[in-house]
């Protein structure tokens, strides 16, 4: 959440001559919500079972692309065990002060932080994702202060490359 999917992933798409999926988009597109809508009116269960089977369409469909996921993807072993054998999977990984600055904005767009106490709570889901991030992906890209999603995209896609 924050990490700079969603900029980052078109244009490395672009990079790698591939096709772009937003998994987040697909759900909301299918459900005719956004993300928020869903937790608030179908709740999180819900929306985790409907992650995990589009995630499972995107994995059927033929040809490669880049997919960015949204931060809880890796709370299903079943999930972190398809993107790590179905996908060549990138962990973006962004110090906890940056994130916390990108999602102040967008704070209420995002039904995990929408609360009062936001920041421990973000503190608290990076805390219990970071391994299961580790274990979902097969690169580790860090992002360097000053870096813009362009450079970020560079940067990913010579890693690909080795």
């Amino acid at each position: 959440m924050g990490s700079g999917k969603s900029s980052i992933g078109p244009q490395l798409a672009r990079g790698l001559g591939l096709s772009y999926i937003d998994l987040d988009e697909l759900i909301e597109r299918r459900e005719r919500m956004t993300i928020g809508e869903i937790f608030q009116n179908k709740g999180e269960k819900f929306f985790r079972q409907l992650e995990e089977t589009v995630l499972e369409e995107v994995a059927r469909m033929p040809g490669d692309c880049v997919l960015s996921c949204g931060g809880g993807i890796v709370l299903s072993e079943k999930n972190r065990a398809l993107l790590r054998t179905g996908f060549v999977s990138v962990w973006i990984d962004v110090p906890l002060d940056e994130l916390l600055g990108r999602l102040e904005l967008e704070r209420s767009a995002r039904p995990l932080l929408a609360e009062a106490g936001y920041r421990s709570r973000a503190a608290a889901l990076l805390a219990q994702r970071v391994a299961l991030y580790e274990s979902a992906s097969r690169y580790r890209y860090t992002w360097k202060k000053g870096e813009d999603a362009a450079a970020s995209a560079a940067v990913i896609a010579e890693m690909l490359k080795k």
